[in-house]
């Protein structure tokens, strides 16, 4: 058998630890830059995308803005890379497309976290413990779903929590998902005897934004969504924003619609360099990866975060082989 040595070959020799070789492509997404063989230049001559819609971004600060369509979706998290999805709520953020049962509604009347006063306050008076806000999405059948939406954070001793019901009702089958969510220190609790596959809060500014994931049976049937402000004879409000329901596990970034559902094209991001065989580096706020000999053909590197992560801080590719086992540890902890 012939060797890579036998044919006159050979295989690249990693610089010793401490003498890291310049990275063929480096870029900050936080910082917004970029180098070349340690050279500045511009991010967007280096990393590109390419997505057929607008996106939307979400800073650490709970500042949810805008990204036209072919821009990099990137600012202090970092650059944001997800597939397509569609939001099947229209009226994503309108509360006047919902149902009142006792509950009343204020339109647009507190401040969004995109910036506008977008923001929907239910209402209920304590005359019932019931009073609530429902609407209903049909067809729905055979898939993980996840419903996620913005309530307003508290402070204080309020002396209630909200509830939310999630009840799918096919041909054969019901089921029914009860949770409260406190709205000051964001703790959501299961109610039911269904549980959800997942269900996660996330902290946003002054808002809570509450994501449900279930997977419903094959049979087609509806899904009714309803919000108490309190589960209780007590007066209390529940302000709210962007509705989203997604036909698969986990919430994406919010997806705005209006008259019609709407879909979010994919971030196709692309990061331009010569063919060749490279090892990358991946970072994000939870850790990084190197991918190791990718071969690179056409001049792009398609760039994608890890699994399970929708951000990547920081990446960088260096000819295969050439940094070190100690140095590759080094960056993956730095």
């Amino acid at each position: 058998m012939m060797t890579g040595l036998m044919l006159g070959l050979r295989m690249p020799t990693p610089f010793p630890p401490g003498h890291l070789p310049l990275a063929t492509l480096s870029a900050d997404f936080i910082a917004g830059t970029a180098s070349r063989s340690g050279v500045p230049v511009a991010l967007a001559s280096a990393v590109a995308c390419q997505r057929a819609s607008t996106g939307c971004y979400t800073s650490l600060a709970g500042v949810v803005s805008t990204v036209a369509a072919n821009l990099l979706r990137r600012g202090d998290r970092g650059l944001l890379v997800e597939g397509a999805r569609t939001n099947l709520v229209s009226r994503s953020s309108d509360l006047a497309a919902w149902t009142p049962a006792g509950a009343t509604i204020a339109l647009d009347n507190i401040a969004s976290p995109d910036g506008t006063t977008g923001g929907d306050t239910i209402s209920s008076n304590g005359a019932s413990a019931d009073n609530n806000l429902g609407r209903q999405f049909s067809d729905l059948a055979g898939t993980a779903f996840t419903y996620s939406m913005y309530v307003g954070r508290k402070t204080g001793t309020p002396g209630y929590t909200h509830r939310i019901t999630l009840r799918y009702s096919g041909a054969a089958e019901v089921v029914y998902l009860a949770l409260s969510l406190d709205p000051v220190s964001g703790a959501a609790s299961v109610l039911s005897v269904a549980l959800p596959d997942a269900i996660a809060v996330e902290a946003v500014g002054n808002w809570w934004r509450l994501t449900v994931t279930r997977t419903y049976p094959v049979t087609a049937g509806s899904l009714t969504v309803r919000l108490y402000p309190a589960y209780d004879t007590i007066a209390a409000t529940m302000p709210v924003w962007q509705a989203q329901l997604e036909a698969a596990a986990g919430a994406t970034s919010p997806i705005p619609t209006l008259a019609d559902p709407a879909t979010r094209a994919a971030d196709v991001v692309t990061a331009a360099v010569t063919s060749g065989s490279y090892d990358v580096l991946v970072r994000d706020g939870a850790g990084g990866e190197w991918r190791n000999g990718v071969a690179v053909s056409g001049g792009s590197y398609t760039v994608t975060p890890r699994s399970g992560q929708r951000f990547i801080t920081r990446l960088a590719l260096y000819p295969a082989g050439l940094v070190s086992a100690e140095d590759k540890a080094a960056l993956l902890a730095a």
